[in-house]
């Protein structure tokens, strides 16, 4: 089966990928590809309780070695002014 028209290779990548997925079996050569039903989809049950309360969530803690707001503008200047230097 060296040439195939756009139909056959059209079919063998479908049946390929859908073997990949798991949709059906790998068909052997000898035997025609078997056709499954997909399963049925049933849903699931609508839950129409309120949840329980739960705690209120919890801020965190600023971290011990963070930055004094007071710094921070300053490394703003100096990063920007790095980066200005080495893009140029």
């Amino acid at each position: 089966m060296l040439f195939m028209n756009k139909w056959d290779s059209a079919k063998a990548y479908e049946e390929l990928n859908s073997c990949i997925l798991g949709l059906t079996e790998v068909p052997s050569p000898t035997e025609a590809p078997v056709e499954t039903e997909a399963p049925e989809v049933t849903e699931k049950p609508v839950q129409t309780e309120a949840p329980a309360e739960t705690e209120p969530p919890v801020e965190p803690e600023a971290p011990e070695n963070r930055l004094p707001e007071e710094d921070i503008p300053l490394l703003r200047k100096k990063i920007q002014s790095r980066f200005l230097k080495y893009r140029n």
